[in-house]
């Protein structure tokens, strides 16, 4: 494995000692997740912009992997963020932290220092764990007999694949799938851009009554 970059945050010359130790002992969970586009989207315990802040906060940034230099901030969350989590496009980044709020962020005009809230909902009492978008039913492997190609058309082949929640006409919906740590699944179906339809939500309990989930991973199957 090959280590490609880091990012520190500045140092300070006029943060007291003591409280800069009492500040790198809060253990937060630091999250990381790369789109399709080759954009990664990670959040850290501090603004690394600022050397002398004695604030927490859990801040979530995203940087090109071709330009990884520029760093650009999307928001600074009180909570500490659980859950990064891009769609399929890279267009759509999730947010979600420990207190139940989930954000849905879109770039601006495709520019990555200008995101705009596209969704906000909030699960009161909740500690959001895992969370997914769903599936667009467009799926592309590598065909094991052809890798050696060189036309990439050849390559790569579409593969059959039912899209997660279908729409009118077979459309697949766009939404995500959230899961906290009670075990309540909740199901957001965002509204078409065209559309001025509300959006809709949807929680589900996944045994008769609440347990305690400590860690998940959520999967696509085909059908």
């Amino acid at each position: 494995m090959d280590h490609i970059f880091s990012i520190s945050k500045k140092p300070s010359k006029s943060l007291n000692p003591y409280k800069q130790t009492i500040f790198n002992k809060l253990e937060k969970s630091v999250l990381c997740s790369v789109s399709s586009t080759n954009v990664v989207a990670f959040c850290t315990e501090s603004n690394i912009e600022e050397g002398n802040t004695l604030f927490w906060s859990s801040n979530v940034y995203v940087a090109d992997l071709n330009t990884p230099w520029q760093v650009h901030k999307i928001l600074a969350n009180s909570s500490p963020v659980t859950v990064l989590q891009w769609d399929y496009t890279g267009e759509l980044l999730l947010v979600a932290d420990e207190s139940g709020s989930a954000k849905i962020y879109k770039t601006k005009e495709y520019l990555w220092n200008e995101w705009t809230l596209v969704l906000q909902t909030y699960l009161q009492g909740e500690h959001i764990l895992a969370a997914a978008f769903f599936h667009s039913g467009k799926r592309i492997c590598l065909n094991l007999e052809k890798k050696e190609n060189t036309s990439y058309i050849e390559k790569f082949q579409h593969v059959k694949f039912a899209c997660s929640v279908k729409q009118f006409g077979n459309r697949p919906a766009s939404g995500a799938l959230l899961l906290t740590t009670t075990g309540m699944l909740a199901v957001v179906l965002l509204p078409q851009p065209t559309s001025q339809a509300p959006m809709i939500m949807a929680t589900e309990s996944l045994g008769p009554s609440r347990i305690f989930v400590k860690t998940a991973d959520i999967c696509y199957g085909k059908s």
